[in-house]
């Protein structure tokens, strides 16, 4: 992969298919079977590519292994989190339906007692104090015997690790919990919601949670998409069906991952978060809500967190030369999404990473994201 020190003269070292050659060494390099990625400058199309295959052919029980299209969705994992939870979230505060100042109880009143005294605006910058896994998949003898209301009343037990305020630590857990806080506040599961929130009015052409959940509990399978990983306790490759242990067992529609998205999905929603909250001619989201989500709301912490996003600092993952206003989010699958509001850019990575081993492929996956994104800011914004 692509040295720090070279990344400044990126363009003139790797010529104009930098990004084209990477892509395809990665592919090689069994990084990924495919990818669909993207760079948009002030709205304009700079870069764009959809590269491999859903699956790779020599894995004789992986379905599917057809190219990658423009049409190919891609399991988000923890894109979801900025997303869709984020985002319903606010559009919830903006109703007058939740207030980021009151505690969990208040909404989730089974919660434990402790949990239930988190603000929630804690649970959206990661320093609610909930564990980073809640690892609700131990609950089941079996994949095939999942209960949702046993799931969530897994997740309503878990106690917190420390006090409200006192760390940044990652949370899937409190991104749980808000998925939860929404569905009891709409009375619709969160991927119908996210439907009617999110999808529709941004004109998104394919993004989805779950189709459905099935009599086992688990996620109907949603069509068209990328592979991720053999799972040895669901014993299968996953394909179509969320790879988060726990939010499977919530079949599929949770707050910390389930979302499937195309390249053309994320983008837009991204294009809505720099255009102030407008999109397609309307406001989606009114502005004043938007510096919640731009910049840091826990300077005084171990990272500088904003509303479902992590702001830009020396360990993050798109690189060196990225303003420190830049925010965005990884995906435990192989996604990335980078928001630069200052030189108007959004630089989008969807694959399936895991698809070959989530150890083999975990450095592979962070040099790439370094790379793409480092090389996409020194072609397209120098």
């Amino acid at each position: 992969m692509i040295a720090l020190a070279t990344m400044r003269n990126a363009r003139d070292i790797y010529g104009e298919d930098s990004l084209d050659h990477l892509i395809d060494e990665a592919i090689a390099d069994k990084a990924f079977s495919g990818i669909a990625c993207g760079v948009w400058v002030d709205g304009r199309e700079k870069f764009m590519r959809f590269a491999g295959n859903a699956a790779d052919p020599d894995f004789a029980d992986s379905r599917d292994c057809g190219p990658i299209t423009e049409a190919t969705l891609f399991d988000s994992a923890s894109l979801t989190k900025p997303l869709a939870t984020t985002l319903l979230v606010l559009k919830a505060v903006e109703a007058g339906a939740i207030d980021l100042c009151e505690n969990v109880g208040a909404y989730l009143p089974q919660a434990n007692p402790k949990a239930a005294e988190i603000p929630i605006h804690t649970l959206l910058t990661h320093t609610s104090g909930m564990p980073a896994i809640p690892a609700i998949e131990r609950r089941f003898s079996s994949p095939h015997l999942i209960e949702r209301g046993a799931a969530i009343a897994e997740l309503l037990a878990i106690q917190p690790e420390y006090g409200p305020g006192e760390h940044v630590c990652y949370s899937c857990t409190g991104y749980m919990l808000l998925g939860l806080i929404l569905e009891r506040i709409s009375g619709t599961l969160l991927g119908q919601l996210y439907k009617r929130e999110i999808a529709e009015p941004l004109y998104l052409p394919r993004a989805t949670f779950a189709p459905g959940i099935s009599s086992s509990g688990e996620p109907f399978p949603i069509v068209g998409t990328a592979t991720t990983e053999f799972c040895a306790w669901r014993g299968k490759y996953m394909h179509g069906q969320v790879h988060d242990e726990s939010a499977y067992c919530f079949g599929g529609h949770s707050g910390n991952a389930g979302l499937f998205a195309s390249l053309e999905d994320v983008s837009l929603t991204a294009s809505m978060i720099l255009q102030e909250g407008n999109a397609n001619g309307r406001q989606f989201l009114a502005a004043r809500y938007l510096p919640g989500i731009m910049t840091s709301q826990t300077d005084h912490l171990e990272e500088r967190r904003s509303y479902g996003f992590r702001l830009h600092d020396a360990e993050t993952f798109e690189g060196p030369l990225w303003p420190a206003s830049s925010f965005g989010h990884t995906g435990f699958t192989g996604t990335s999404l980078a928001i630069s509001p200052e030189r108007r850019m959004v630089s989008v990575i969807l694959s399936n990473r895991v698809h070959y081993g989530r150890r083999e492929t975990a450095q592979k996956i962070h040099d790439f994201r370094l790379a793409f994104h480092s090389l996409a800011y020194a072609d397209f914004c120098r």
